[in-house]
């Protein structure tokens, strides 16, 4: 429904359908340009905490000179440009191009015209509820992926296996196949439909809906980056807790999200103090 539960990307599909190249051009850059921000700052961060981590490992093996030497390279000069070139190939024909041609558009049409676009009350409803929807997903995603990650990494149980299927499934399944199954269930001729019409609960076509789907599709990615994370952290430190008395959300929160959070801040404040000295 335009102006009620019209997401941005569908927005950009339904402008493209009625031939409206210049607005889809102009909302498809504005997402690009906040997506590049996002991840541009999550890299740094990642980056930033990742060297200390990577060096303050590595030095807890072996401190000498000849171990923080860089390890030879066995390749070949000449498959190394191949390599090379295959893959800014591959980027500069499937992303920059794309990208160069949708900011040419978007300069070709100007500046009035661009912020016209986003001025429109379709656009602007669109962009409302995607950032609605964004907050109220990602702190869902995050206790459910810390949660998740936190069981499997920490714990042996029966249906562990089952539990890490579950949480890759919409990695492999098409969000139309996960669309479908909430129109099965919420839908008027769905399990629930009959039930949420008589009492006037709207989930399909509607806000709810939207935030549904969106979970759906994006569940698995606050769990899949910390899962490695934790399976590197190991549970002497959990398995410690638990002897001394600590129950399960004590161990959660005093030991694997703050302890270990304290720790690698000490260890890194040890690296950078031993290398001013």
């Amino acid at each position: 429904m335009p102006g009620y539960s019209e997401i941005v990307p569908l927005l950009i599909i339904i402008k493209l359908e009625q031939f409206d190249y210049a607005g889809a051009t102009v909302i498809a850059s504005l997402m690009l340009v906040a997506s590049f921000i996002l991840l541009l700052t999550i890299n740094l961060l990642q980056a930033w905490t990742g060297d200390s981590k990577v060096l303050d490992h590595a030095s807890s093996f072996d401190a000498s000179p000849a171990a923080r030497q860089p390890l030879p390279l066995t390749e070949s000069a000449g498959a190394r440009t191949l390599l090379i070139t295959i893959a800014l190939g591959f980027l500069l024909l499937f992303l920059l191009l794309p990208l160069i041609v949708v900011f040419a558009e978007v300069l070709r049409l100007g500046f009035d015209s661009y912020w016209a676009a986003l001025r429109e009350p379709e656009a602007l409803a669109a962009i409302r509820l995607t950032l609605l929807t964004a907050l109220i997903v990602v702190p869902f995603n995050a206790v459910f992926g810390i949660a998740a990650a936190w069981a499997i990494t920490k714990f042996q149980f029966a249906g562990q296996n089952l539990l890490i299927t579950l949480v890759d499934l919409p990695f492999s399944v098409s969000p139309v196949i996960g669309g479908m199954v909430f129109v099965l269930l919420f839908g008027l001729q769905g399990v629930f439909g009959p039930w949420l019409a008589a009492h006037d609960i709207k989930i399909i076509f509607a806000i709810p809906g939207v935030i549904i789907a969106t979970l759906f599709v994006t569940l698995p990615f606050v769990a899949r980056e910390l899962i490695p994370l934790m399976q590197k952290q190991g549970t002497d430190c959990e398995e410690a807790a638990l002897m001394l008395g600590a129950s399960g959300w004590q161990t959660l929160f005093r030991v694997t999200l703050i302890l270990r959070t304290i720790l690698e801040w000490r260890a890194e404040q040890r690296l950078a103090s031993s290398r001013l000295h």
